[in-house]
């Protein structure tokens, strides 16, 4: 019942920690379909530059500033002193890195999406979830505890990360859209 009640509250308080993951996340993708349109690859290339650096510095800020709070933010929804107060401390110190790595991958693969290329961050969001952090939980309670499940987030995300580098960098997003996207002239217009 604590732990429920520890993560209740620290779900309350993560979505505001994800919030400029998700909002750098979606600019820069608005930011580079448009660039992709115009063909202004080096663009693409410096807004998902930037959207990563906002994005880990924004959310890293946000991280920080919870830990800094710490009981005091999860005062608002747990009584002082409480199981669950000290568990929601716990997780949130476990848990709630694992939100930079997610802003880069959001920034990432929303520039991926952005040309269309929408199956290859689906399939590694989904290895992240369902190949990594679900299992990673199961083989980690044995060895860790009840704590495992909060470590699999911060090690999934990592993952997903390294999967949303890798294919920004390797993939053929790139290629695929310069392949089949015409260029408009002005007379065309």
């Amino acid at each position: 019942m604590d732990t429920s009640a520890a993560y209740g509250a620290t779900i309350q308080l993560w979505n505001y920690i994800q919030m400029p993951a998700f909002a750098v996340g979606m600019a820069v993708s608005s930011m580079a379909a448009q660039n992709v349109g115009a063909r202004k690859w080096d663009r693409v290339a410096s807004i998902a530059r930037v959207g990563v650096v906002y994005a880990t510095l924004l959310t890293g800020a946000a991280t920080g500033l919870l830990e800094i709070l710490n009981t005091r933010a999860y005062s608002l929804y747990l009584q002082d002193g409480s199981a669950a107060m000290a568990a929601a401390v716990q997780i949130n110190r476990i848990a709630s890195p694992s939100f930079i790595f997610f802003g880069v991958t959001l920034v990432l693969f929303g520039v991926v999406r952005a040309t269309g290329a929408v199956m290859a961050p689906l399939i590694a969001l989904t290895l992240a979830l369902l190949a990594v952090r679900v299992p990673l939980a199961q083989y980690l309670v044995d060895h860790v505890g009840p704590g495992a499940l909060w470590w699999s987030f911060p090690l999934s995300s990592a993952f997903a990360s390294i999967l949303a580098v890798l294919y920004y960098k390797f993939g053929g997003w790139r290629s695929a859209h310069m392949e089949r996207a015409p260029v408009l002239s002005s007379s065309n217009s």
